[in-house]
């Protein structure tokens, strides 16, 4: 008998249930399932904010999410939409990512919390195929969230080497941008000992003579932290040797303070003056006198 009723009829029936009840009458049999599966996400769409459309971006369910958007056919259930896609971006759902932005009247470059669009939450996760094929949509890839940081900034800290190099690709992000802190994203890669990505914002573009607050660039940094490594590749991409900070010293003064004959080397060999006199008046080699390495540093400094 319940068989018999037109369809439009087990529709009407159906929006008298309450949730649980509704299922299970989909469940009675193949007939009811198909007549009532789509009504039952048109309902989980409007009544319980998409849930379902949700959760399948975020986990991968490509055959769900695709029964969830057949129903999502209304302007008003568009943002239901977007916060799967940025679900999908965050995740590195490809095929998810793909099908979604298939979907009318989805912005590929809306921000969702925080101000994050898809493009950084793919960055965010180092999903290499999500960032390539947003990046073929009109969007902004140095669009900034809330705090300030653009994809590229927690690709950075994330040492997300793929997706960065897909976004300097494009010519249109920043690699000098600041971080939440105010650091440039060289400055960050560079304190992480990040060599590869160091190197990657270098030839991207990335200013290495940037002065911070008290006038020190990344020389002074890799100095301060006897890091040669990162040292030999500032030298190398061609960094002020003789830069001053605000007291008025150079990068030589504080290795040779250090006592880091290899870093005192490396700024002689790269051209560094040794009589610079800061602002008291004092040489590289008065501090490295100072600093008690006098037969070995005064030899090098002379």
């Amino acid at each position: 008998m319940l068989l018999e009723l037109p369809v439009e009829m087990l529709q009407c029936i159906a929006g008298w249930l309450e949730i649980q009840d509704l299922n299970k009458f989909a469940q009675l049999n193949t007939h009811l399932y198909q007549v009532i599966n789509p009504y039952l996400y048109r309902y989980d769409l409007e009544y319980c904010d998409g849930k379902t459309l949700t959760l399948a971006a975020a986990w991968g369910q490509e055959a769900r999410a695709r029964m969830s958007l057949a129903a999502a056919n209304k302007p008003s259930l568009r943002h239901i939409v977007q916060k799967a896609l940025i679900l999908a971006a965050l995740n590195g759902h490809e095929a998810l990512v793909e099908l979604l932005l298939s979907t009318e009247g989805v912005d590929p470059d809306l921000a969702g919390e925080y101000g994050r669009t898809p493009l950084w939450h793919a960055a965010n996760g180092g999903h290499e195929a999500v960032v390539k094929m947003l990046l073929r949509w009109e969007i902004n890839p140095d669009k900034k969230d809330d705090q300030g940081e653009t994809p590229l900034c927690v690709a950075v800290r994330f040492s997300r080497l793929g997706a960065v190099k897909l976004l300097l690709s494009t010519g249109n992000v920043s690699p000098n941008s600041l971080n939440y802190y105010q650091e440039t994203l060289l400055s960050e890669a560079a304190f992480h000992r990040h060599v590869e990505m160091v190197q990657l914002l270098i030839t991207g573009g990335a200013n290495i003579d940037v002065q911070d607050s008290k006038g020190r660039t990344l020389l002074f940094a890799a100095v301060g932290r006897r890091d040669s490594e990162i040292l030999k590749i500032l030298i190398a991409a061609g960094a002020a040797i003789d830069i001053r900070d605000n007291r008025g010293r150079t990068a030589l003064s504080c290795a040779a303070g250090l006592e880091e004959v290899e870093l005192v080397e490396g700024l002689i060999a790269a051209g560094a003056a040794i009589d610079i006199q800061d602002n008291r008046g004092r040489t590289a080699l008065s501090y490295a006198a100072g600093a008690g390495e006098v037969a070995v540093s005064a030899w090098k400094l002379r």
